[in-house]
């Protein structure tokens, strides 16, 4: 397989941040990262990935390894959160940015196997920020130190059998009784479901539509949980499950932030930030850094939307299809047909440059975006608002994996369709691509909710302009 220094050798395989070193969004501290994640992916999940697919879960010992390495720390946080865990590569919490966290994603995804990552942290990946961001202090110290740890995992339970993008249409009912609250309903392809001690649950507290929905943590070993594995094209590692509540009583202190504000919680994922108290130095422009001694304190800015997981979904994308290129290109340098390597072939080299067209453009838009939330979290700016610009770039990162895995097979031939052997990763992605395209939004929605929202931020900032406020 080609390689160099700075990893594959393959057009297209590698960011430009990464083969050409140079970038004025990455400092030392995120190479520092790269190569911590680049290693732990080689040495500790690549050997395994294919088998931990096919078996549908991960064994106890890679789960305690994750943890071990940091990765389970739900990001941004303080050290009291963290249960005596370091974070990965022993960054400082406080110097940790979006940089850091895209990082992690992309080099996690190089394993090529979607389903193995989800099952290593992504129902904590989406059922802690809730807790995170709405929950009070006595439920993050309950329950993140033990994330951090590995000792507990968590699910979200938002999607119903009869309702997925329509949240406000949820049927799981929380009915006050005393105490406790007492649910009742179902929840459907939820990841990690299988495994997962508590379910951060959207329920209905109130009356119908968005204004009568809650958040509840529900423990999953409680009298009247019962749980299914469901079985999809892929992603399969990551335990997708359909769960019931039958009656389950749910102390009324797991309710997350307040009653009936649940649907704004879901619709809203706050901006975190770290917040230096009193400070002892100016931050250096771009990428603050703080002496160790500097103590400081969460602070949150709303970001409506789901940012953050559409923003993961688009780096993973990307990540997947350089998988796709490079398994191809290797392909194409080695296999011989009519004479010659079938990278002599102008054809197939007009592939590879196709993949070019369609992911290096995507980098630098999930750069440009990452940038804009990095700077609005380190200045506390809250008129950044890029719901509509995140939503554009899932769209567009979708749309380049199902092309590039499409493309790929098609080099590789029949070795693409098997599950095995130098086509296996392609063969996996293709069915994983779905659950990328459908997952965090559809394609459809957030074509529309894309313009819709740069239109109504567009016109707001020509109205900001004509006032002669500051943009």
């Amino acid at each position: 397989m080609a390689s160099t220094p700075f990893g594959s050798a393959a057009p297209y395989a590698e960011p430009l941040w990464h083969s050409r070193q140079i970038s004025p969004y990455y400092s030392e501290s995120h190479k520092k990262v790269q190569a911590y994640v680049r290693d732990y992916v080689d040495n500790n999940l690549k050997p395994y990935a294919e088998e931990y697919e096919k078996q549908g879960f991960l064994p106890p010992e890679a789960l305690r390894l994750h943890a071990e390495k940091g990765f389970t720390i739900i990001r941004p946080t303080k050290r009291e959160y963290m249960g005596g865990v370091s974070m990965p590569a022993g960054i400082e919490p406080e110097e940790w940015d979006e940089f850091h966290s895209l990082i992690v994603v992309d080099e996690l995804s190089r394993l090529g196997y979607a389903g193995v990552i989800w099952g290593l942290f992504g129902g904590n990946g989406i059922g802690c920020p809730p807790i995170m961001n709405f929950g009070s202090e006595a439920q993050r110290l309950e329950y993140m130190p033990k994330v951090s740890r590995g000792e507990i995992r968590f699910c979200l339970g938002i999607t119903e059998p009869d309702a997925g993008s329509d949240v406000a249409n949820i049927k799981t009912t929380a009915k006050r009784s005393g105490n406790k609250y007492i649910v009742n309903g179902a929840k459907k392809w939820i990841t990690n479901g299988l495994w997962a001690d508590y379910c951060t649950a959207a329920v209905r507290t109130g009356g119908p539509g968005r204004k009568g929905i809650s958040l509840l943590i529900v423990p999953l070993a409680a009298k009247g949980v019962t749980r299914r594995r469901m079985e999809n094209s892929g992603v399969n590692a990551s335990g997708s499950t359909f769960i019931e509540f039958d009656d389950v009583e749910v102390p009324v202190e797991n309710l997350i932030g307040t009653e009936n504000h649940g649907f704004t919680y879901i619709m809203s994922s706050k901006l975190v930030t770290l917040v230096p108290n009193n400070p002892l130095s100016p931050p250096f422009p771009g990428l603050p850094i703080y002496p160790r001694s500097q103590k400081f304190s969460i602070q949150t800015n709303h970001q409506e939307d789901f940012n953050p997981e559409r923003l993961s979904m688009a780096a993973a994308c990307i990540r997947l299809s350089r998988v796709c290129a490079e398994d191809a290109y290797n392909y194409a340098i080695t296999r011989e047909t009519f004479g010659q390597p079938l990278i002599a072939n102008q054809i197939i080299r007009a592939k590879f440059s196709k993949f070019g067209e369609l992911i290096e453009p995507c980098q630098a838009y999930l750069e440009q975006l990452t940038y804009t939330l990095h700077v609005a979290a380190k200045t506390g700016r809250q008129d950044v608002d890029v719901g509509g610009m995140t939503a554009l770039l899932k769209v567009m990162t979708t749309r380049c994996l199902e092309k590039v895995c499409r493309e790929a097979q098609q080099v590789m031939g029949g070795a693409g369709y098997n599950k095995s052997g130098k086509g296996a990763r392609i063969e996996q992605i293709s069915r994983d691509v779905r659950v990328f395209v459908v997952g965090g939004g559809s394609q459809e929605i957030l074509s529309d909710l894309a313009v819709r929202q740069e239109m109504k931020n567009l016109d707001g900032l020509q109205h900001a302009a004509k006032k002669g406020a500051k943009i």
